[in-house]
C-alpha cells in the first residue's frame, strides 16, 4: 500500500523551549502540558556504563557493553527506589550485531556520602546475530557497589546474571563500569505541593545537546559482508546524537544509528565517548573532535564480535542562539574477532543546545520564578500486538505467523497542548524468527474532555507516522512503513497518562500489511532552562 500523503511529517530535531505564560482560568488543573504553577524537584540522575561476559550455547562467550539511565529518587514516598532503561550491545565475540534494550529498576542504599549499593533487574528485548535468546525475552539482575570519585564520577563492581529465560544462555558474572551523576531539576504540575518560598535562580547547572543527522559510510574496498562478499553499495546512516558538557569545552557523547534500506538493511550502532571544543575567534564557529567506542552490526555487515571505534573530526556553525549545524569527518572501525569491515564517513547534522539551572533552595516542591522558559519532554513505554492480514508472507515464501509481539519506549515533544512530535523504537519479542525492529517518526494529536476537576479525564488520541523496520523476515521492501493509529488516553495525574489504540501499519513497498492493538504508560516533565 502506499502512504497516505499525510504522513508526510516534520522530522523534530529538538523539544522547543515553552515559557510559563499563564493559562485560561478554564484550563484544567490536570491537563498534563499545563505550564501554570510549575513547581519543580532536583532530580538524582545516573548514566551506567558497564561491561560484562556471559555464556551462550554450550561454551561461547559473548561480550556486551551496557549503557543505563536510571532516575534515582522518582518518588517522594519511597526513597531508595530507582527506576531508567537501558540496553546492552556485543563487543566481544563473534555475534556483533545483537543487541538488547528494555526497562530496569531497583533499590539503593547510601552507606556514605561516597559509597552505595544497589541491587536492580533489567527486563527487555533482545535479538541479532542468531545469539539464542528464544522468543527476546532478556532478565538481568545485579548487586552492585558504587565508590564516588566526586561529585559527578563513580566506579561500579557487580556481581550480575544475564538469562534468556526461552533461550540458551547466560551466567553469573563479574561485571565493571562507570558511573555518571547529573542532578537536573525537573519540573511538574502539583499545585497541592507549593513551598511558601519561591525558588531563586543561581547558576548553570548543565549543558547539553541533542542532535540528530545522517552519515554517508563510504567502504574500504577491502571490506566485507559476513557472507564474505565484497559490498555493492555504500551505506546512509541515519542517526541521533547527545553530549552532555562536563565543563565549557569537554563533553560526554552518546550516539546511535541504524540503516533503514539498501543491502546493510538492519545494520545498527550504539556508541559512547568523550569530545572537546576548540572555540575560535568568531563565536559562531567552533571546531570538535570526539573519539567513541561501542558496539554494532547486523544488515550483514562483518563487524565480527561488534566493536566498534569512531575518532571524528568537524566543524560547527551556529544558525541561531541556541541551533547549530554540523559537517563530520569520521573513521569507523570494527576492532574484534572475525570483523572485516572499515569505513570513512561524510555527516551532517542538527543540534540543539540547552542550559540547565541550579535553584534555592535546594528542596523538593519549590515555585519556579514566573515566565521560567520549560523544555517540554514526554517518555513512554509501549507494547503493540500486530494482527498480520491473511495470506501475508515472509521473505522466503512462508506464511506469517497471526500474530506477533513488540515491546519499545519512544519520545514525544509537546508543541501545543494538542499537538506533539514523537519518536519511538520498537524491538520484537515473540512471534517473529531472527531480529526485528522498528524506528519511527510522526505527529500525535490529543483533544482532553474533561468536565469536573475532580472527575476522571480523557483524551482522544490520533497519530500518524514514517519509519524503517528491518529483521524478522517480514516482507517489507526497502524497510520503509506506515502507521495510523487513533484511541484514548487516560489522565491518571498531571504528569502521567495511559493510552490505548487500534491502528494499521504497511510496508510502503512490500507485502507485510497487519492491524495492531497498543498500550503505553506516558510521563510528561519540562526540564527548566537558564535564562540568559
Amino acid at each position: 500500500m502506499r502512504s497516505p500523503a499525510s504522513l508526510l511529517l516534520p522530522l523534530l530535531l529538538a523539544a522547543p523551549a515553552v515559557a510559563q505564560d499563564p493559562a485560561p482560568a478554564q484550563e484544567p488543573v490536570l491537563l498534563p502540558w499545563n505550564t501554570r504553577n510549575r513547581v519543580a524537584d532536583p532530580t538524582p540522575v545516573r548514566f551506567r556504563l558497564d561491561f560484562q561476559e556471559t555464556t551462550i550455547g554450550a561454551s561461547e562467550d559473548l561480550g556486551l557493553l551496557g549503557l543505563h539511565v536510571d532516575f534515582l529518587e522518582p518518588f517522594q514516598t519511597w526513597p531508595g527506589i530507582y527506576l531508567g532503561a537501558g540496553g546492552f550491545t556485543a563487543v566481544t565475540g563473534n555475534r556483533g550485531g545483537f543487541l538488547a534494550g528494555g526497562l530496569e529498576g531497583g533499590l539503593r542504599f547510601a552507606a556514605s556520602d561516597t559509597l552505595s549499593f544497589d541491587a536492580g533487574l533489567f527486563a527487555g528485548v533482545g535479538k541479532g546475530r542468531s545469539v539464542p535468546t528464544g522468543d527476546g525475552l532478556v532478565l538481568r539482575q545485579h548487586f552492585g557497589a558504587q565508590y564516588q570519585l566526586d561529585n559527578d564520577l563513580g566506579l561500579r563492581l557487580e556481581v550480575s546474571n544475564i538469562d534468556f529465560p526461552t533461550g540458551n544462555g547466560g551466567d553469573v558474572q563479574l561485571s565493571a563500569g562507570l558511573a555518571w551523576m547529573m542532578r537536573p531539576w525537573v519540573a511538574r504540575n502539583e499545585l497541592r505541593d507549593r513551598r511558601a518560598y519561591p525558588a531563586t535562580e543561581t547558576s548553570m547547572l548543565e549543558r547539553m545537546r541533542f542532535g540528530a543527522g545522517v552519515t554517508g559510510l563510504l567502504v574500504d574496498s577491502g571490506s566485507r559482508r559476513t557472507n564474505g562478499a565484497a559490498f555493492g553499495e555504500d551505506i546512509a546512516l541515519p542517526f541521533a546524537r547527545a553530549d552532555l558538557f562536563v565543563d565549557p569545552n569537554l563533553f560526554l557523547t552518546f550516539s546511535g544509528g541504524g540503516v533503514p534500506q539498501g543491502e546493510s538493511k538492519g545494520y545498527a550502532q550504539v556508541l559512547a565517548g568523550v569530545g572537546y571544543v576548540l572555540p575560535l575567534t568568531d563565536p559562531r564557529f567552533a571546531f570538535e573532535g570526539t573519539l567513541q567506542f561501542g558496539g554494532g552490526g547486523g544488515g550483514g555487515v562483518q563487524t565480527g564480535g561488534g566493536l566498534l571505534m569512531q575518532p571524528a573530526i568537524a566543524a560547527r556553525i551556529g544558525l541561531a542562539p541556541q541551533v547549530s549545524a554540523g559537517l563530520t569527518l569520521s573513521r569507523l572501525m570494527a576492532l574484534d574477532g572475525d570483523a572485516d569491515f572499515d569505513a570513512t564517513g561524510i555527516g551532517v547534522n542538527l543540534a540543539f543546545t540547552t542550559g540547565l539551572p541550579d535553584y534555592r533552595p535546594a528542596t523538593r516542591g519549590v515555585l519556579l520564578p514566573d515566565q521560567t522558559p520549560l523544555s517540554l519532554w514526554g517518555l513512554e513505554v509501549v507494547h503493540r500486538t500486530y494482527i498480520v492480514d491473511s495470506g501475508v508472507r515472509l521473505d522466503n515464501g512462508r506464511l506469517m505467523p497471526d500474530t506477533f509481539n513488540t515491546m519499545g519506549a519512544g519520545l514525544a515533544f509537546p508543541l501545543t497542548p494538542e499537538m506533539e512530535v514523537t519518536a519511538q523504537a520498537f524491538g520484537g519479542y515473540d512471534g517473529l524468527p531472527g531480529g526485528y525492529a522498528e524506528g519511527w517518526l510522526g505527529a500525535r494529536y490529543r483533544h482532553l474532555f474533561a468536565g469536573h476537576p475532580s472527575a476522571p479525564q480523557y483524551q482522544v488520541v490520533l497519530s500518524g507516522a514514517l519509519g524503517g523496520a528491518g529483521g524478522g523476515g517480514i516482507n517489507n521492501g526497502d524497510g520503509a512503513m506506515w502507521d495510523l493509529r487513533g484511541g484514548l488516553g487516560f489522565i491518571l495525574s498531571p504528569t502521567i497518562g495511559l493510552d490505548l489504540s487500534l491502528g494499521r501499519t504497511a510496508a510502503v513497498d512490500g507485502l507485510f500489511e497487519a492491524w495492531s492493538f497498543q498500550f503505553g504508560l506516558n510521563w510528561h516533565f519540562g526540564l527548566p532552562i537558564a535564562q540568559g
